[in-house]
C-alpha cells in the first residue's frame, strides 16, 4: 500500500511547522508535526501519517509545500517572471537564427559560409535550413 499525502511547512523560529490537512488518505485532520530542516519535516510528516494509518512510514510519500515569507515570495515571483522572459527571448533568438540562416543560404551562401557568418557550425545551418521533403 502506497499513500500520497499533501502537507505544508512554515518556518517557525528554528523549526519547520508542518500541517497535514484532512484528505482522502488522512482521516480527521488537520494533524501537526515539526522538523529542524525540510528533510526532517517531511520524514516527521510521513511518520505521523504512518502512525495514523498503522502502516510502514516507507509507504508514505509526502508532497511538502513550503510557505516562504512574503519578501521571499516577491523575489520568487520576480525570478519566475525573469525565467519566462529568458525562455521567450531564447525562442525569439532561435527563430531569428533560423530566419537569418535561411536568408543567407537563399542568397547563395554555402552552409559553411553561413555558419561562419552566424558564428555557428555548418551542421547547425543545415539543420536550420531543412525544408520539408529535402534529402537528409
Amino acid at each position: 500500500m502506497s499513500v500520497n499525502v499533501e502537507a505544508t511547512a512554515v518556518r517557525e523560529g528554528r523549526w519547520w511547522a508542518v500541517t497535514i490537512p484532512s484528505q482522502d488518505a488522512v482521516p480527521a485532520g488537520p494533524h501537526y508535526t515539526q522538523g529542524k530542516n525540510l528533510k526532517d519535516a517531511e520524514a516527521m510528516a510521513a511518520d505521523a501519517v504512518a502512525l495514523l494509518l498503522d502502516v510502514d512510514p516507507a509507504t508514505i510519500t509526502v508532497n511538502l509545500t513550503v510557505e516562504a515569507p512574503e519578501e521571499a515570495r516577491v523575489h520568487l515571483r520576480a525570478m519566475a517572471d525573469a525565467e519566462s522572459a529568458r525562455d521567450e527571448a531564447e525562442r525569439k533568438r532561435l527563430a531569428e537564427l533560423a530566419a537569418a540562416a535561411q536568408a543567407l543560404v537563399d542568397a547563395g551562401m554555402t552552409v559553411r559560409d553561413a555558419g561562419r557568418v552566424l558564428g555557428t557550425s555548418h551542421q547547425r545551418v543545415a539543420q536550420l535550413t531543412k525544408r520539408p521533403g529535402a534529402p537528409a
